[in-house]
């Protein structure tokens, strides 16, 4: 599913996102992969994210595989995988993955 704008999920999806702004509330169940700008994690993610930036909020649960500018956990989040920071743009102006990104060992 492509979005041009922010996308909110209260329910379960399977599948792939697109957009620009993602956030998974309390209630949200996401399997697929995610790319977006800005992803705010508050239900469960099991999947492949790729992000500028990524905030997993108290309470939520995100299993999968991390490519992200910028990382934010909050007391109380889980994460289960494995996180890559990307040194260049991740996203480009429509949103999707760019083809070469550089990735720092950490």
């Amino acid at each position: 599913m492509s979005v041009e704008g922010d996308l909110h999920l209260d329910g379960q999806m399977d599948g792939n996102i697109n957009a620009v702004n993602v956030s998974i509330g309390k209630t949200g169940l996401f399997k697929g992969d995610l790319i977006a700008t800005h992803i705010t994690v508050s239900g469960r993610i099991d999947g492949k994210i790729r992000c500028e930036l990524l905030e997993l909020l108290d309470g939520c649960h995100v299993h999968g595989e991390v490519l992200c500018r910028d990382l934010v956990v909050e007391k109380g989040a889980k994460f289960v995988g494995s996180t890559r920071e990307a040194t260049e743009n991740v996203i480009d102006a429509s949103h999707t993955i760019l083809p070469a990104v550089s990735y720092s060992e950490s």
